[in-house]
């Protein structure tokens, strides 16, 4: 004996077919959003990835980088306090650091992909050195 309204195996079909379609649209919508977003930032972001830039290649050869774009990986504790990889010792000093977000870590990562424009760098005999830089844009 049967009570209560039956759905059809169509009608579940259907509207798991129109779920997904919706779910497409919705994820497309982003992502050109965030497409439209980037594309001021395409030339320097290729550019960074051409050159693959990292800290310490900076700080090896100041003059060569000066006004090249790098990512890298930045731990933003507060002004003073901006590191490559989370790392103490190889200390960023950012130019515009009020726009940079803050980013302090979370329990898997200890730092945030930005795009960098490199201002200055100088090594320091055994220590790694420091990098100036101007924050462009974060990454995600």
């Amino acid at each position: 004996m049967t009570t209560g309204f039956q759905i059809s195996k169509w009608t579940k079909l259907s509207v798991v077919g129109i779920v997904i379609v919706f779910a497409a649209l919705v994820l497309y919508a982003i992502l050109r959003a965030h497409n439209r977003r980037m594309r001021p930032y395409m030339p320097m972001i290729t550019e960074a990835k051409d050159l693959n830039l990292d800290f310490d290649t900076a700080t090896s050869n100041p003059d060569k980088y000066l006004e090249k774009y790098t990512i890298w990986c930045v731990q933003n504790l507060a002004k003073g306090q901006t590191y490559y990889h989370g790392d103490a010792r190889r200390p960023i000093y950012v130019f515009n650091h009020q726009q940079m977000p803050i980013f302090t870590g979370y329990k898997h990562t200890n730092c945030m992909e930005m795009l960098l424009q490199i201002k200055g760098a100088r090594a320091n005999g055994t220590d790694p050195g420091s990098v100036g830089v101007m924050f462009i844009k974060e990454i995600n």
